[in-house]
């Protein structure tokens, strides 16, 4: 399974439940079915407060984060980044705004909506659903031929 998305922002209100609900779901059928293999692919990138990291420092507070706030749960999926999007500003930065969901070959879904609850239930967003396996085939191998020529790279620290 494929997950793309730029912001996954959630922050739990007063004492309210850890991780993203949006997420939740995925969750718990990745604990359920072990054999799942999910690939999130994530924009990360260097805030202000960050401006004198490493990469290697951006990486950890991201995953502290993630790991506190989005996804608290185990097991966790493969997550991936594009490493230019931490170029300082002004430089052959980027970033990564992809937004879509691709299920076993099968079914992909093509939306302008983020991984968030604001864009699940608040924002005018539009998507497609789209059942269509050559569709949904070729777009998992534009996202895993990221990976093979090495255009992002995995987190694999304290995850």
């Amino acid at each position: 399974m494929i997950v793309s998305t730029f912001n996954l922002g959630h922050k739990a209100k007063n004492g309210g439940s850890k991780g993203n609900p949006v997420l939740r779901p995925l969750a718990k059928r990745m604990a359920d079915v072990g054999t799942l293999t999910v690939r999130l692919f994530v924009n990360l990138r260097r805030l202000e407060y960050m401006s004198d990291f490493t990469e290697r420092e951006v990486e950890d507070a991201f995953v502290t984060w993630l790991r506190k706030e989005i996804w608290p749960w185990d097991p966790v999926p493969e997550v991936y980044y594009d490493p230019r999007s931490l170029l300082p500003e002004g430089e052959e930065s980027s970033c990564l705004h992809a937004k879509c969901v691709v299920v076993d070959d099968e079914r992909a879904f093509v939306t302008s909506a983020n991984l968030t609850e604001a864009a699940q239930s608040r924002n005018i967003e539009a998507g497609v659903l789209l059942e269509d396996p050559p569709f949904a085939r070729q777009l998992r191998r534009q996202f895993e031929s990221l990976i093979d020529r090495g255009y992002v790279r995995r987190l694999t620290r304290c995850m």
